[in-house]
């Protein structure tokens, strides 16, 4: 357990002092906030504000509306970061196999396994702690635009933000496993980020997606994580909207945001997304484990 720990430290130490990396992930973050809310982010309020409310509803249905908006996009936020800073914290893995530096890893009392751990470990470690410091700047931000939030849904929704991580540090740990060099890796990254982006329903709600599209994202994990996170945030924002109106309105809005998933008639609840979410990860960790032990027994 120790020489995990150490692994562990040394890519995390390896990913902070990296400035250029470190900004990277904050950059794709504000690009991510821009995106949505100058872009995005009026088009969303006014479909929830004409759909269930009609042209003509009140000042104060707005500014809820805009609350609710607000927080589906941090959910969105987090979730990219969660894929965003895993695949940057991965990074040293494919530098030290071309710099054979993990050759020599290889040859040491440490075994492969605890190797493979540290990256691992250090990836969904520094994903969980950039959750932490994105959800405290969008308090502070929903604090100065009076856009209330329970320090309970904080905490859930960063957990969610933390499994989430957990999938897509396994789902790039496989992919840096089958990359054999840095150029390689950054495009496979770069196009994974934007299609999850989508795939994740991060960037347009999930039930503007046609059917047959949006029956295919069920079955990716993607969508699941992104939809676990928003659940917390955007609960009570969408109870204060729809105060006083039938369930049919609040369940409608899930659909149609994507905060809630169903297969037919079958509401998948939090605990079963999850699962979704780890045994995922354990999957891909286990293909990847199998490649990487091919590749070095070569």
């Amino acid at each position: 357990m120790k020489q995990i720990v150490q692994l562990t430290k040394r890519n995390c130490m390896i990913y902070i002092r990296n400035k250029g990396a470190v900004f990277s992930s904050m950059l794709t973050m504000m690009i991510v906030i821009a995106l949505m809310l100058i872009f995005l982010g009026d088009m969303n309020v006014n479909g929830i504000v004409s759909g269930f409310f009609g042209n003509d509803a009140p000042d104060e249905v707005r500014r809820n509306a805009e609350s609710y908006v607000f927080w589906w996009t941090v959910a969105g936020v987090l979730s990219v970061n969660s894929l965003m800073v895993v695949l940057t914290v991965l990074t040293p893995m494919i530098a030290d196999s071309e710099n054979g530096i993990i050759q020599s890893f290889y040859t040491s009392p440490i075994k492969r396994w605890k190797i493979s751990a540290g990256y691992v470990t250090s990836a969904w470690v520094c994903s969980s702690a950039f959750a932490v410091l994105t959800m405290l700047g969008a308090v502070i931000i929903a604090a100065v635009k009076g856009f209330d939030i329970t320090f309970k849904d904080v905490v859930i929704s960063v957990l969610y933000a933390s499994a989430n991580a957990f999938m897509y540090a396994g789902m790039m740990y496989l992919i840096a496993v089958l990359t054999k060099s840095l150029s390689a890796y950054s495009g496979l990254g770069t196009t994974i980020g934007t299609l999850c982006g989508f795939l994740g329903g991060i960037y347009l709600p999930a039930g503007s997606l046609p059917d047959g599209v949006l029956s295919v994202l069920k079955c990716l994990p993607v969508l699941h994580g992104t939809a676990l996170i928003r659940q917390p945030l955007t609960d009570a924002p969408q109870s204060t909207l729809f105060f006083g109106l039938p369930a049919e309105f609040s369940e409608e809005l899930e659909d149609v945001m994507g905060v809630r998933i169903s297969f037919g008639e079958h509401i998948l609840n939090s605990q079963t997304e999850l699962a979704i979410l780890f045994i995922s990860g354990i999957i891909f960790l286990g293909v990847g484990a199998v490649v990487l032990k091919r590749k070095t027994d070569r």
